[in-house]
């Protein structure tokens, strides 16, 4: 024992069995002890029989379909399918088909108490086709919205629809209201913050109608969804002749499709799985917040009384002082727990602050506590307790995709979100409205005044004067220009002007020429997407970006031998000065 040793008889039919992690064993175990053994890799994938190894199979088509069918700039360009799927690894699929396998046959056998008897071959069949269309929707849970939009005109499926508008990962609060709302237990007093609901098609975002969108079409190389009346104006600009990939949205365009090889359409039924999600892993290529998780989801606006608590794993000292603030958690009872119906607490993990080890060690520890908080429940069968649910949050680089994967385990449901805070908090337009539509369009939607009153400075710091100028002098020059902005006369050529130029831009724009819209080109560049934190900050950036590069050459040519001074500067009958400045326009 420890340093000491001692010999000791030895049964001729003794046999140890040592089971250790693969890395640990490649990296961390020394070789004389690894030489005494006879060493067997076993993966997940050995525990699959001929059925589950048929659509492991199917998945890795799958994948390898979605990674290296997408159409760039330069042509078709491939992507690894850890850059598609957040944590992918090549035990990832056998591990999710495993896990998927007992859902599914539950799920079906319960199906079969209400439905007709089928025959062996019939229920193999759905079985095949249930676990693979819930397998790929397990995926599309992981997966980046910047690999979604690169898919949207190179595959069948349009997945886009599922990712944006069924499922839901816009930030964290979004996205663990919308699972309470899936809770039975919870769903009485819960209801949808989406705009539209989890079966609907998304509200038209090019009008004020607040209709749903109707059609699907390429106009002036971008793709849109419009309500009927968006469609008949663009039709009607494109001189009543049919619109290029128009398609006509329906409710049945919301339900993906997955079938067989050779199966009927009967067989692609889309059934409604539910798992357990007291312990969830959610993936954010977002920075560690500076605010607090806990005032992110208290600010949000929820009909549902929620306890949340947080911590950040690196924080933590030792795994004594991890494993009593979980137990705290799972044992405490909450003095106003009648308020509450649902408490959270979230562990913030950083791989490249705390290692991959102790990130498995922090998951271990609050599997154990939500075990024995379960079986507590159970000995006093109190049902009116508190629903406690463990959230492990961890921030990723997009440039290290490889730090981290996932294990797709029985008692853990994974998630991938775009940004912690939500896009009212961010004070950017959500990332829905962003999608569709071309540049001119969109920054014709969102307040283009409010825009430039945040954006201008940065406008101005860009502009090389040839005399020196003081503080006071760029003090004046700012407030002036605020004035300017709420200045009808200045704003409404400004506005045409910028709206000139900004097409003028986007029509020679050499990123568009191979790409179908400036959003699917924007998520070709992951240098811009990780420079912006998340892909709806991208979009919006990218849209803040074409004004500020337009507004600064119209400030450099309007503010020459000082014309915009004159103009801005406080006078009587200015009616002279104005005549002179539009001619600038």
């Amino acid at each position: 024992m420890g340093t000491n040793s001692r010999l000791c008889p030895v049964h001729d039919e003794f046999r140890v069995i040592v089971i250790v992690d693969a890395e640990q064993a490649y990296h961390q175990l020394a070789p004389p002890l690894l030489n005494r053994f006879e060493k067997q890799l076993l993966m997940k994938q050995d525990l699959l029989d001929g059925t589950l190894q048929h659509i492991v199979d199917k998945l890795f088509k799958w994948v390898s379909l979605f990674a290296g069918n997408v159409s760039s700039g330069t042509g078709n360009q491939y992507y690894r399918p850890a850059e598609l799927f957040v944590g992918f690894n090549d035990d990832m699929l056998g591990s999710l088909v495993l896990k998927l396998n007992p859902l599914v046959s539950n799920f079906l056998k319960k199906e079969s108490q209400n439905g007709d008897l089928k025959t062996e071959e019939e229920t193999l069949a759905m079985f095949n086709n249930t676990l693979f269309h819930e397998a790929i929707q397990r995926l599309i849970w992981i997966a980046t919205p910047e690999a979604i939009v690169r898919a949207r005109n190179t595959l069948e499926t349009n997945y886009e629809e599922m990712y944006f508008h069924e499922q839901v990962h816009s930030s964290l609060p979004e996205l663990l209201f919308f699972l309470l709302s899936k809770d039975e237990s919870l769903s009485s007093g819960i209801s949808s913050l989406r705009s539209s609901s989890s079966n609907g098609l998304p509200i038209c975002s090019l009008c004020d109608s607040g209709k749903q969108v109707s059609h699907r079409f390429v106009f002036n190389n971008d793709l849109m969804q419009t309500c009927d009346s968006c469609y008949k104006n663009a039709l009607e600009s494109n001189k009543g002749e049919e619109l290029p990939d128009h398609i006509e949205l329906s409710e049945e365009n919301n339900t993906m499709e997955t079938q067989e090889d050779d199966q009927d359409d009967d067989n692609s039924k889309n059934p409604s799985i539910t798992e357990n999600n007291d312990l969830i892993t959610v993936m954010t290529y977002s920075p560690l917040a500076s605010t607090e998780i806990e005032n992110i989801v208290k600010e949000t606006k929820v009909e549902i009384p929620i306890h949340c608590e947080s911590l950040k794993l690196h924080e933590f000292t030792s795994a004594r002082e991890l494993t009593a603030r979980i137990q705290n958690f799972y044992e405490s009872t909450f003095d106003d727990s009648a308020t509450f119906s649902c408490a959270m607490l979230i562990v913030q993990c950083d791989p490249a602050a705390a290692s991959l080890k102790r990130i498995s060690h922090a998951k271990y520890i609050m599997e154990k506590a939500r075990i024995n908080y379960t079986q507590s429940e159970e000995m006093s069968d109190n049902s009116s307790r508190t629903k406690k649910i463990g959230i492990l949050l961890v921030h990723l680089n997009r440039e290290s995709v490889a730090l981290f994967s996932v294990d797709f385990e029985s008692n853990w449901s994974f998630y991938t979100i775009d940004d912690i805070r939500p896009a009212e908090m961010s004070g950017v337009p959500v990332a829905t409205s962003l999608l569709y539509g071309s540049e001119i369009v969109l920054l014709q939607k969102i307040a283009l005044k409010s825009t430039l009153i945040r954006n201008f400075r940065s406008c101005l710091a860009r502009l090389i004067y040839p005399f020196d100028r003081s503080s006071s002098d760029i003090q004046l020059q700012i407030e002036m220009i605020l004035r300017l902005f709420n200045d009808p006369s200045f704003m409404e050529p400004l506005e045409r002007k910028l709206f000139q130029l900004i097409g003028n831009a986007v029509d020679t724009d050499s990123s568009l020429l191979h790409s179908s819209s400036w959003q699917e080109a924007l998520a070709h560049r992951p240098n811009e997407i990780a420079q912006a934190g998340s892909f709806r900050e991208a979009l919006f950036r990218r849209l803040s970006d074409t004004v500020n590069n337009i507004f600064t050459q119209l400030l450099c040519y309007l503010d020459r031998n000082s014309n915009l001074s004159l103009y801005g500067r406080p006078h009587g009958d200015n009616s002279l000065v104005e005549k002179n400045i539009s001619s600038l326009w």
